[in-house]
């Protein structure tokens, strides 16, 4: 028998139900996994309608990492030898 995670989410109104465990396991596991998991949802005991569905999440919208995104850095070319001082080496 495989284990299930039950979530519990915190004080205040939420999503619809089934919107917020998709959410929390695509966040924590990558992927949807409706026969691994439930939420033990109670926010509909305090508030009469969820929250609206967010129509895009704003994760999207940032970068994973700053290193994606940034542009590689500049190969920066050795620099030639200076010459020493006056009369070093001659």
């Amino acid at each position: 028998m495989r284990p299930t995670i039950v979530y519990v989410h915190g004080n205040g109104n939420k999503v619809r139900k089934d919107l917020l465990e998709r959410q929390w396991n695509e966040a924590l596991f990558g992927q949807d996994m409706p026969d691994s998991s439930r939420m033990a949802y109670w926010a509909s005991l305090r508030y009469a309608q969820p929250l609206p569905d967010p129509a895009f999440d704003e994760m999207d919208l940032l970068p994973v990492s700053s290193l994606e995104v940034a542009p590689p850095p500049a190969l920066e070319s050795q620099p030639q030898s200076a010459p020493g001082p006056a009369g070093v080496g001659t």
